[in-house]
């Protein structure tokens, strides 16, 4: 009897010995798929990061090279990049000699009445949101501007799929982001007329999305 007590204690202790390891095996394989999530994540972000400062480079380069000789000044940007260079020298950027000056840069010519003035038509601090461009060259600036306007349509995208908790295979989301930028009117337009739909558009799209996670006060609100 004293035996068969022995080796039932010994057949549980074996049987708790295989449980534990099998807990230990699953626990490792655990942690190994977090580790291989977590570095295929951190990969997809670096390539986001590389992707997005390789085609930057492109699009500012191509606007530099090619659209700003071509256009001279003629951008919807240029008003507000000359009023806001106005506004950091201490000068009123809503005088009649200032839309003067922004004509002449722009066309050649001061406009009649009948045409669009292009005038600054901002509130006067915007100028401090714009001074990482007002301080540069206006074909810099505009090369800047007309890159970061596309890219940030672009940042919007990616905001919205997560938020609509879509994930697409690669060919499927580089098919939908080519298509949102390259395809429609609207985003070309704001890159290559050097507009701003392309900041609120981001602006928005980021409230949005840290107000889905419960940051408020980041978001603004």
């Amino acid at each position: 009897a004293l035996k068969v007590r022995l080796a039932e204690r010994m057949s549980v202790l074996r049987l708790f010995s295989f449980d534990t390891h099998a807990q230990a095996g699953r626990a490792r394989r655990q942690i190994s798929m977090r580790r291989s999530e977590n570095s295929r994540g951190i990969m997809a972000v670096a390539l986001v990061v590389i992707a997005a400062v390789a085609v930057s480079a492109l699009l500012c380069v191509f606007a530099q090279t090619v659209i700003i000789p071509a256009w001279g000044n003629a951008f919807d940007f240029y008003p507000n990049w000359a009023g806001s260079r106005a506004v950091l020298s201490g000068q009123s950027p809503y005088t009649r000699e200032m839309t003067d000056s922004i004509q002449i840069a722009m066309y050649g010519y001061i406009r009649g009445a009948q045409e669009d003035q292009n005038s600054f038509a901002h509130p006067a601090y915007s100028a401090f949101l714009m001074l990482p461009v007002a301080l540069l060259d206006a074909p810099l600036a505009t090369a800047l501007w007309m890159t970061f306007q596309l890219l940030a349509v672009g940042f919007s995208i990616l905001l919205w799929l997560d938020l609509l908790q879509w994930r697409p295979r690669p060919l499927i989301f580089g098919l939908v982001l080519l298509g949102c930028l390259v395809a429609l009117r609207h985003p070309v337009n704001v890159y290559l007329l050097g507009q701003f739909p392309g900041s609120v558009l981001l602006g928005f799209s980021a409230a949005i999305w840290l107000l889905s996670r419960g940051r408020d006060t980041a978001a603004g609100i």
